[in-house]
């Protein structure tokens, strides 16, 4: 059943029943009207009347009263649980001979969403960073390589799994993560499966939104870790924190030049500790034209629109570098330096934006 005849159908159920209970209430108004002429009248039908249900009118009437209301208290909470029974199970629409009505739930303020892909080692450890947040929020999974590991996390951590039909692609697995999230906050986190997250990200991520309201991103300081979860030294991120500089002064940062500034030599902002509001970000930010460079196009995109943007100076992610991440994969192909270069050839032109290519390249050594 499509969402219009799903509307209609709640309108005629509900206009059905309103029209039972005028009728009732009417009935009830002319029994009452006319009940000290029916005692006058029939005194002896009455009192046997009364005498077999052993209460007077009144409180038989007050009884009943109670009994409707309890049923409509009954009927709201079956709804309110059908609701949240069917979106946990991404149901759509209910077979014509079980329709119930669907009450809309109510947004969250902040969610997690974590676009999973094949069998990560490190995707527990990532879950079991959100689950000891301070603040804690909601947490989904969404894939489009279903496979009994994530059904198998999915069970055990007691987390909605969502699964999108169609082939991977970094950009179409973003963009759907974050309509998942969409659908039930205003701040939406797209976590790395294979990061970790400090216990105060949401507080401090909630806490800014607090002091801004009209943010569009909030992006913190990030960490690098390996694959044993050993701190790094990273020159790459000391660079990206000097390129960052302008983000210290908020005030400024609702201005589409001084949002840009810091993206114009490269992309400074980690993508993992990214929180987007989503009132700011169109559908399908993420282009699926890039591999490598799909975060920083759209953050470009952010930073042409309204919607100011928010830095968070502490490291509150601790990103894992290690050889089997889609970074590292696109280096080694070299489809990050080709990305990069038509990037920088957008900004600058074609012969600035191939010298500040080469320059920027020399980071991926470093990283």
């Amino acid at each position: 059943m499509d969402k219009e005849a799903l509307k209609k159908r709640i309108f005629a159920e509900g206009e059905k029943a309103k029209g039972g209970v005028n009728r009732f209430l009417e009935e009830e108004k002319q029994e009452l009207s006319h009940e000290p002429e029916r005692k006058v009248e029939q005194p002896q039908a009455i009192l046997q009347k009364s005498e077999k249900s052993g209460l007077s009118f009144k409180a038989r009437k007050a009884r009943r009263c109670r009994f409707f209301k309890t049923a409509k208290e009954k009927t709201e909470a079956f709804i309110e649980k059908a609701a949240a029974h069917a979106e946990e199970r991404g149901v759509r629409g209910l077979p014509e001979r079980k329709f119930i009505a669907l009450k809309k739930r109510k947004k969250v303020l902040h969610a997690f969403v974590i676009p999973c892909y094949g069998e990560s080692s490190y995707l527990e450890a990532c879950i079991q960073s959100l689950l000891k947040q301070k603040n804690p929020s909601p947490i989904y999974l969404c894939t489009a390589t279903p496979n009994a590991f994530l059904k198998r996390i999915s069970r055990e951590y007691r987390l909605p799994l969502f699964v999108r039909n169609g082939e991977p692609s970094l950009a179409r697995d973003w963009n759907f993560a974050l309509e998942v999230g969409r659908k039930r906050a205003k701040l939406v986190t797209i976590a790395h499966q294979d990061d970790l997250y400090h216990e105060d990200y949401t507080k401090a991520v909630e806490h800014a939104y607090s002091l801004y309201p009209d943010a569009s991103l909030i992006f913190t300081a990030v960490q690098d870790i390996d694959g044993m979860g050993q701190k790094l030294p990273n020159v790459a991120e000391k660079v990206k924190r000097i390129l960052r500089l302008p983000y210290h002064f908020t005030h400024h940062t609702e201005k589409s030049l001084w949002k840009k500034l810091p993206l114009l030599f490269g992309n400074s902002i980690s993508c993992p500790s990214c929180t987007y509001v989503t009132a700011h970000c169109r559908r399908l930010l993420f282009k699926n034209d890039y591999r490598f460079i799909t975060d920083w196009d759209a953050f470009l995109h952010l930073a042409e629109k309204e919607g100011r943007f928010l830095y968070i100076k502490k490291a509150l992610l601790s990103y894992r570098r290690h050889e089997e991440a889609e970074t590292r994969k696109q280096m080694k192909n070299k489809n990050r330096l080709k990305e990069e270069k038509e990037q920088f050839r957008k900004l600058h032109g074609k012969f600035l934006g191939g010298l500040l290519a080469k320059v920027y390249s020399l980071s991926g050594k470093w990283a």
